[in-house]
């Protein structure tokens, strides 16, 4: 076969020659193209289709293919040979014959050297083939380099012209490629970099690992590479499990040296940490890194790159000499943000930039920091980028799958999503937009994001190849950050590049580096600012010639080339002056164009440079009309270098972002003149603790400087020191001191230990605690023996005895079982732990619901939730629980929304075995540790819910949160198939118990209920209840009908005057309860009317005289309801109903009903004026059987039972679960 194919393909190739020869080129290619689809990347082809191209007169095509073709194969005679006939046609006589020499070289066919040889005399050459030097590698970078000039990626051309320049030769040709970015400054540093610097080993600490999703680092180690260097990126450790307590930091280096891997010709190599017995026993970070510098090969030092604080240790131990330049990419010291920080950061930091050869900063607030308000000489800016090659393409790509039925105009952010991302602005954005969508594609705290709107489209994260495809199809890139925090002050992001290289405007907050030299860049603080902008973005025609100026000016291999001309002594101190000029230039345009705080904050701290007073004088005016972190922080940097510390003593004195106790403090020394404490609490209050620990030495008095130093190093996370403190008459009164003594003793009062009775719980566990400050003595274990440490929980109560104890129950699967062990061996008391918002929170169980637990009372306990006063189902069940089951039972009843307290989702699986809600609201963030049972608040469901939701599949519950439900009550078989279809559940979690809240219905003294809660006496009139469900959900502003209609009555243009006339005139009153999902605007609409007739009150009011919806709504002749389920309420009392249906079409196409034909399941005459309600109501008077037929027809599809026991059939139910449970 393969034989009889390779005859086929000479045949072919023959034939194809033939062609050309003959000149039938479009033959030829028609040939060719189906040749491409049976066999890919033949040599022969490339030549051939190079030469058709020639013919026809294409030479930019002809020239694509001929450098296909030769970065395949670079020593292929017929390719260079037509290659250099290419050039000698269009007048590149230099190429043509540097081409030509390469193909003499590559051939021994007599004929072809001859040939060569005439092309040569054409071109005046006379050369020997034996003189001619191979240039292969020159020549292969150049053809590299032009393909992707073609390609319009300039800035990875530029590089591989200058490596092209450097192998080549031929003096001639290295001068053309010199002369090429003549005009050009950033691409010819670039080309220069390439061209002329040394090679060197890079190594790159990085702060992440390397996946799909590319961060500065990443970017920059790709963009060394290209330059041929050396670049080996170095992952955070990885932490292993091992089953050898005996292995060293060597033996797991020789691990990550044997297996690393390779992306874009970056080696990346893991460190390792070793666990054995959940104990770190060994760490290879140094040693890998320090083997890494010692493989050198390379006479140049090695450099070293690093991008975290926490690396000043690292670089403290590693031997030999190397260059090390640090990155400062972020504001590591706003931890308040930066969740991945450490309070030793401020320290560390400091010390990294000591020992770096140089410091690059992102942002120009970054590099304000570092060379003028620290002074350092040795720092440059160098923002973020982006990466030609990753954004720039001319292929189509298709749109991809998930966008697909996304409607445009189309709005995206990409990125991190975190603290950081202002939630309120973009949701506002979002809601005001319905008719735009919104797409999100980032990774991050999802919390943030939870909120659902049917104009959001949240993608979830994407790997940095797959990026361009989805910004390609965008409209706008956003960035809506807190634009006042000092993080994103001094942010850079990167996606802004991103966005602008993908060809779309951008609308940002006022970021700083986002109004410096950014094109097609719109600055918003509001949402109508953002909503204008958005117009204005859809309206804009992008230029892609300034797009492209712009990538090429901002990429990747800019940056990376600056660090190469840093390292090489490339930049002389004239440029370094130069470049902070421009700086100033920059900053001082911005603050021309918008009339921003932080922005002229950025001014003041440049013009500090030559007059300090007039930077206090800013800073003075700003700081008093902007009371935010960055502009207070420089403020203070101000007053401290001008000496004014009355001034100095006001700020702290009045400042949101500084501790009490240094507060005090700064009082405390100002009123008895110890004016040196001051500059060292100045310091302490901007987070400058070098500088303030630095001050301490020098204090006059000894003991300040004692106490200060131990606070600075507690705000440092050290534990508190005091012993060595000698107090004197001055320092005794000290504020700080005071705060010292109280912390130590709470702090060392008790010993803590770990409760791990099943030996599941690991290091990090306690490495948390540790980080909270909070020091494990020892884990508490069910058993001891050789392997396992610790103590048995009799030790601990003996320790009790005479020792403060504390002991700590982690919050996970077995936290319940770990309490009721203790419990039952007598421990008194302990505290549950857990991450609560990204805080530790601890838990109390105090010595009650420890000898609850002893007891085994829980067997006995049933938690009850009653949400709200119209929650009848348990209402209901408390009230008519028989007495044969109240000796039997406990009932622990929460009310509202205390059930999402973290307190009761901790505590409630410790006191009882049960949960009961009408609401599911167990089912939510509580942990599947009890029997759930779902009473329900719905017997006759018009709206649609769950899976059957159009716009919200979570309404209601979802099947996954219904998977921890264990019962669900249900007035008949229909409401079980409706809950069923709704949320997934299985038929066999379903009884038919009938809702208790029925038994209120028929048992309670409605009428007098009803005149308790409306004050009057109601004799002989009859009551209509008006209750609607919401239209709007306020608490995620979900628009289920028209908000015009959002108020008591569903009905446009409705006269209240008027009905109340009517309700006058018939001897009725209208009793209106607001649903409690539009409560707040509706009671805000309807307080203030006044009617004789009618009568608003809402969950409140019930709740002021504790009464239950349901005990009051059998007192109801008339209902006048929409799409609610208290329908079936009345339903069940056979009592009339009119349905408000004005909005249906849109409540149709919003939610949708469950229920179609909405006018065959409703049991009553629909309306949709108020005339027609007024008429429906006075027929229902004249007619006591108007519609009654109807409803007793779907009275019994709808209720199993029409009676007053169905508060015993579930109490039944729940005795019997309870048996089922304890045996």
């Amino acid at each position: 076969m393969t034989i009889q194919m390779n005859e086929y393909k000479k045949k072919l190739k023959e034939n194809v020659k033939i062609l050309i020869e003959n000149n039938f080129l479009k033959e030829a290619k028609e040939i060719i193209s189906q040749y491409e689809k049976i066999v890919e990347n033949d040599i022969e082809i490339f030549s051939m289709k190079g030469v058709i191209y020639l013919l026809e007169g294409d030479f930019i095509e002809a020239e694509k293919i001929l450098i296909d073709g030769l970065l395949i194969d670079i020593t292929n005679f017929d390719l260079l040979y037509n290659m250099a006939y290419l050039y000698q046609l269009m007048g590149k006589n230099e190429l043509a014959i540097e081409f030509y020499k390469q193909a003499l070289i590559n051939t021994n066919n007599e004929f072809y050297v001859n040939e060569v040889y005439n092309r040569l005399n054409e071109l005046r050459v006379k050369i020997s083939k034996t003189n001619v030097t191979d240039n292969k590698k020159s020549i292969k970078y150049y053809c590299y380099a032009r393909k992707l000039e073609i390609e319009g990626i300039k800035s990875d051309a530029a590089i591989y012209y200058g490596l092209a320049y450097k192998y080549s030769t031929n003096f001639k040709l290295r001068s053309i490629l010199e002369s090429l970015y003549k005009n050009e400054k950033v691409l010819y540093d670039i080309f220069n970099v390439a061209a002329k610097l040394s090679k060197r080993k890079f190594i790159i600490l990085s702060s992440c690992g390397w996946s799909g999703i590319y961060q500065r680092m990443h970017h920059i180690a790709r963009a060394l590479a290209k330059f041929e260097h050396e670049v080996l990126y170095v992952t955070p450790a990885s932490r292993v499990s091992v089953n050898d307590p005996i292995i060293s930091a060597s033996d797991l280096t020789k691990y990550s040296l044997k297996y690393y891997k390779e992306v874009d010709n970056v080696k990346i190599f893991t460190p390792l940490i070793a666990v054995y017995n959940e104990n770190e026993i060994a760490s290879n970070y140094v040693d890998l890194v320090q083997t890494l510098l010692n493989l050198s090969d390379n006479s140049n030092k090695a450099v070293i790159i690093t991008y975290m604080p926490y690396q000043s240790e690292i670089i403290k131990l590693l031997k030999g000499e190397f260059i090390h330049i640090y990155e400062c990419v972020d504001d590591h010291l706003d931890l308040e943000y930066v969740f991945w920080g450490n309070k030793k950061d401020v320290i560390w930091e400091q010390e990294l930039m000591d020992n770096a050869y140089a410091i690059t900063t992102t942002s120009i607030a970054l590099f304000l920091q570092r060379s003028i308000i620290e002074g350092r000489k040795n720092v440059y800016l160098s923002r973020n980028a982006v990466n030609e090659g990753d954004f720039i393409c001319n292929d189509d790509f298709e749109e991809p799958e998930d966008l697909k039925n996304i409607p445009k105009p189309r709005i995206v952010y990409s990125g991190a999503i975190y603290d950081w991302f202002d939630k309120d602005l973009f949701y506002e954005v979002v809601k005001s937009n319905p008719d735009k969508s919104f797409v999100i594609i980032g990774f991050g705290n999802d919390k943030i994001l939870n909120e659902e709107c049917k104009n959001l489209y949240i993608l979830g994260p994407k790997k940095h190849n797959e990026l361009k495809k989805y910004l390609k199809h965008m409209d706008i890139g956003i960035i809506p950050f807190k634009a006042d925090i000092d993080i994103v002050i001094n942010c850079d992001a990167i996606k802004h590049y991103e966005y602008i290289a993908s060809g779309l405007p951008v609308i940002t907050t006022y970021m700083p580096e986002a109004a410096m030299g950014k094109p097609y860049t719109f600055l918003v603080n509001t949402k109508q600012e953002f909503n204008r902008a958005i117009e204005s973005c859809l309206k804009l025609k992008v230029d892609k010639k300034r797009i492209e100026e712009f990538i090429y000016e901002n990429s990747w291999n800019a940056r990376a080339g600056l660090i190469c001309k840093i390292i090489d002594k490339e930049i002389s101190e004239d440029e370094r002056i130069n470049e902070l000029k421009k700086i100033g230039d920059l900053i001082i345009g911005v603050t021309r164009k918008y009339d921003n705080a932080i922005f002229y904050t950025l001014k003041a701290i440049y013009l500090s440079l030559q007059d300090n007073t007039k930077f206090e004088q800013i800073m003075r005016q700003l700081f008093c009309n902007n009371r935010i972190k960055f502009i207070e922080k420089n403020y203070i940097i101000a007053l401290l270098r001008n000496k004014n510390l009355l001034d100095l003593y006001k700020v702290i004195k009045n400042s949101h972002f500084v501790r009490d106790e240094l507060k005090e403090e700064v009082e405390y020394c100002l009123k008895n003149n110890f004016i040196d404490n001051l500059y060292v609490l100045g310091n302490i209050s901007i987070n400058n603790l070098r500088e303030a620990l630095r001050l301490t030495k020098n204090l006059k008095n000894k003991e300040f400087g004692k106490i200060y130093e131990i606070y600075i190093n507690y705000l440092l996370g050290s534990k508190l020191n005091i012993k060595d403190i000698e107090y004197n008459n001055t320092s005794i009164f000290s504020p700080i001191l005071n705060y010292i003594k109280i912390s130590k003793e709470t702090t060392e009062y008790y010993e803590y230990y770990l409760s791990d009775l099943f030996d599941l719980v690991s290091e990090s566990v306690i490495n948390e605690l540790i980080k909270n400050g909070i020091q494990i003595k020892g884990k508490i274990r069910d058993k001891l023996n050789k392997i396992t440490e610790g103590y048995t929980i009799q030790d601990i109560l003996e320790k009790q005895k005479y020792k403060k104890i504390r002991v700590l129950v982690p919050y996970d699967i077995n936290y319940v079982n770990q309490i009721k062990t203790l419990a039952q061996y007598g421990l008194k008391d302990c505290y549950v732990f857990l991450d609560s918002n990204n805080q530790l929170k601890l838990i109390y169980i105090d010595e009650n619901l420890m000898l609850h637990l002893k007891n085994e009372e829980y067997k006995r306990t049933i938690t009850i939730n009653k949400f709200n006063a119209a929650d009848g189902n348990t209402h209901a069940l408390i009230k008519y629980m028989p007495i044969e089951y109240r000796k039997k039972y406990k009932i622990n009843l929460i009310t509202g929304k205390d059930v999402w307290n973290i307190e009761n989702i901790v505590k409630v699986p410790l006191i009882s075995l049960v949960t009961i809600s009408g609401f599911s609201t167990f089912l939510y963030f509580y942990p599947k540790l009890t029997y759930n049972i779902e009473l329900g608040h719905g017997n006759v469901i018009l709206k649609a819910c769950g899976l059957m939701d159009k716009t919200d599949k979570n309404s209601g519950g979802n099947p996954k949160i219904y998977e921890n439900v264990d019962y669900v009550c249900v007035s008949s078989h229909f409401n079980m198939i409706q809950l069923s279809s709704f949320y997934a559940i299985p038929e066999n979690k379903f009884r038919i118990t009938g809702s208790p809240r029925t038994d209120l219905l028929i048992l309670e003294d409605a009428r007098s209920n009803l005149e308790r809660l409306l004050g009057l006496k109601l004799k002989n009139k009859k009551v209509i209840f008006n209750l609607p469900t919401f239209h709007i959900f306020e608490a995620v502003n979900r628009i289920e009908g028209l908000p015009e209609i959002n108020d008591a009555i569903k009905l446009p243009h409705f006269d209240y005057e008027l009905f109340d006339e009517f309700l006058e005139k018939n001897d009725l009153i209208c009793v209106s309860k607001v649903h409690h999902g539009e409560e707040v605007k509706i009671t805000e609409k309807v307080k203030y009317r006044k009617f004789k007739n009618i009568y608003f009150f809402n969950n409140e009011d019930l709740e002021r005289f504790n009464i239950n919806l349901y005990e009051i709504l059998g007192a109801g002749d008339i209902l006048i309801t929409d799409y609610s389920s208290v329908y079936g309420d009345y339903l069940f009392m056979n009592k009339p109903i009119i349905f408000v249906n004005y909005d249906i079409e849109e409540y149709r196409k919003n939610r949708g009903l469950a229920l179609e034909p909405y006018d065959f399941w409703t049991a009553g005459p629909k309306v949709s004026n108020q005339n027609d309600l007024h008429k429906e109501i006075i027929n229902y008077i004249n007619n006591p059987n108007y519609y009654k037929e109807e409803r007793e027809k779907f009275q019994k599809l709808f209720f199993k039972y029409i009676d007053d026991r169905s508060t015993d059939r579930v109490w039944k139910m729940i005795d019997e679960i309870f048996e089922k449970i304890i045996t």
